[in-house]
């Protein structure tokens, strides 16, 4: 029972902590790491990223790459964000690695997706 409480905490506060990051700096910062969500629930990143792998199947990479991926698809909805302002906003200072992370996690290029929401 005691592991459900920590792994429901370690959720909802992950997840937070992440939207936290976004909203504090518009997305900008792409520096949120396993240690500072682990520092700011007072577990250890070790313990941390063994529960997410254990109780969600994914990494602490993963599910950031989610959220970071979910907010620059929702923001592409809006043509007049450019690929570098949703970017950034989706915490990627890299445009080239973003393009990157957009492909291989949804298949598709931005103008392809961008199409098909039209």
């Amino acid at each position: 029972m005691r592991r459900t409480e920590n792994v429901l905490h370690v959720v909802i506060v992950g997840r937070s902590l992440i939207g936290i990051s976004h909203d504090e700096s518009d997305g900008a910062s792409g520096g949120l790491a396993l240690e500072d969500a682990g520092k700011e629930i007072g577990i250890s990143s070790f313990y941390l990223s063994r529960l997410l792998k254990q109780e969600l199947h994914q990494t602490f990479v993963e599910i950031l790459t989610d959220i970071r991926m979910q907010r620059a698809m929702n923001l592409l909805v809006d043509e007049n964000n450019t690929v570098r302002e949703v970017a950034e906003k989706s915490g990627y200072n890299n445009i080239t690695y973003f393009y990157k992370v957009f492909k291989k996690y949804t298949g598709m290029n931005i103008s392809e997706l961008r199409e098909r929401m039209k």
